[in-house]
């Protein structure tokens, strides 16, 4: 609840963040929605990560954290959303058309919503973040196709989710797929533990 309304007030932000996360309150939980016309014109990873980076032992890891949103944020509005296929970008000019529609679609975007929920827990040694992202779009057969998901190849699609589960402790799809998870666990020597 103070996040929410810290939030609502810029000028007091910073240092209530800090006092909210800092030592044993670092215990929270943030939800974040974005509809059609913040979707098409606002990026909330810099807000997101700036948020994250008040807790003192996440600065760290503040490149894999930024990693990790950007690949689940650009899977839920481009795939989830706006229903692009990742089939496009298999060859160089695919990729390039792939882009092209992407920036056409999301001018265009009228309807869809993207919610984040950022959940943080206090370990003995450190902490553990989930990060959940659920879109409005009508996901996919996740379980049919984890044979597929978890191939490591040298195409221009398909890389990110395999990045993913390389930084976090675990990630996992919910719901009809339009719904996934990633759980960070960080330590105060920084380095990525269970």
């Amino acid at each position: 609840r103070v996040l929410e309304e810290e939030l609502d007030d810029p000028m007091g932000h910073d240092n209530v963040l800090t006092q909210a996360m800092d030592g044993p309150t670092m215990d929270w939980q943030f939800s974040y929605e974005l509809r059609a016309a913040s979707l098409r014109t606002f990026n909330p990873l810099p807000l997101l990560t700036h948020i994250l980076m008040e807790i003192p032992g996440l600065r760290p890891h503040s490149v894999k954290l930024y990693t990790i949103l950007s690949e689940l944020y650009s899977n839920a509005l481009e795939h989830g959303v706006m229903q692009l296929s990742s089939e496009l970008k298999s060859s160089p000019a695919g990729f390039s058309e792939y882009y092209r529609k992407r920036e056409e679609t999301l001018k265009n975007l009228s309807d869809g919503l993207v919610i984040f929920i950022l959940n943080h827990k206090p370990l003995a040694s450190g902490g553990e973040l989930s990060i959940r992202i659920k879109d409005s779009g009508a996901g996919f057969d996740y379980q049919s196709q984890l044979g597929s998901l978890n191939q490591v190849d040298q195409r221009y699609c398909g890389r990110g989710i395999n990045l993913i589960k390389t930084l976090c402790k675990s990630f996992n799809y919910y719901g009809v797929g339009n719904e996934v998870e990633a759980v960070f666990d960080w330590s105060y020597a920084g380095k990525l533990g269970s």
